[in-house]
């Protein structure tokens, strides 16, 4: 455990905190160097894991952009068809602006 601390304080993670420390006993306390190092190995495992949900909420937009597009290519065929596909058409167009709103938020986590 002592040698632990010995690294932990050489690398600058920890520090004698003076004012509790006794003659008899350390107190250490953390550095901002040890926060940093903190923040960085959370920002490193909320990459990997958003990066995955990203390519995962790309592919479900690419598919909705896809049916959008067959709904317009009906509609150039046959305009009389509109009433019947103007729903489809938003609820897609909604769910694409709500799945490029989460990658924002995800963008946002991260900076």
């Amino acid at each position: 455990m002592y040698t632990g601390l010995k690294v932990l304080l050489e690398c600058k993670y920890l520090e004698v905190d003076d004012e509790k420390s006794t003659k008899t006993s350390f107190s250490y306390k953390e550095t901002p160097r040890l926060n940093e190092l903190r923040d960085q190995h959370k920002k490193q495992k909320l990459e990997r894991f958003f990066n995955t949900k990203k390519l995962e909420l790309s592919g479900r937009i690419k598919d909705k952009e896809n049916n959008i597009n067959f709904i317009k290519s009906l509609l150039e065929d046959d305009k009389t068809l509109e009433k019947y596909f103007i729903s489809h058409k938003e609820k897609l167009e909604n769910d694409i602006k709500n799945i490029n709103s989460n990658i924002k938020l995800m963008d946002n986590i991260l900076n």
